[in-house]
């Protein structure tokens, strides 16, 4: 099995591991229990896929590189304004992190947009109903 091929399946059960994230419930842990633990554990895990994307570009770049769409592109626009007005804002520290109870800043904002190219690139790779396995 090639190191690509190895990526592949690991940005996949990244991916598949994602949608239960909102299932993720720890309530005497936490001061906010239905939110600060799925974020913890959503940010950790787009981590992951990042790096594994990362070192994905490294050993194939022209078959795993982003490619340019109008929704990348709005989403690319949209971001450079959240960065804007995060530190032309009142308060840059609490627009970059936010608070608690709501877990979003410019800090997780990132985290959905690393998520949302990974996951777009990958997408054209999964092929449910020709291929039973998931992985």
């Amino acid at each position: 099995m090639t190191a690509s091929r190895i990526l592949e399946k690991i940005i996949r059960g990244g991916l598949l591991a994602s949608f239960f994230v909102p299932l993720v419930l720890f309530p005497t842990s936490f001061i906010f229990p239905f939110i600060v633990p799925k974020i913890v554990i959503f940010r950790s895990l787009v981590a992951i896929l990042l790096g594994a994307y990362v070192l994905l570009l490294i050993v194939a770049w022209q078959n795993y590189r982003p490619r340019f769409t109008l929704l990348s592109a709005a989403v690319g626009l949209f971001f450079l304004s959240f960065i804007a007005s995060t530190f032309a804002g009142v308060d840059w520290y609490h627009s970059f992190w936010d608070n608690h109870e709501r877990m979003l800043g410019l800090f997780t904002l990132a985290h959905y947009i690393a998520y949302y190219l990974i996951a777009t690139r990958q997408r054209p790779r999964f092929r449910y109903a020709r291929q039973p396995d998931l992985l």
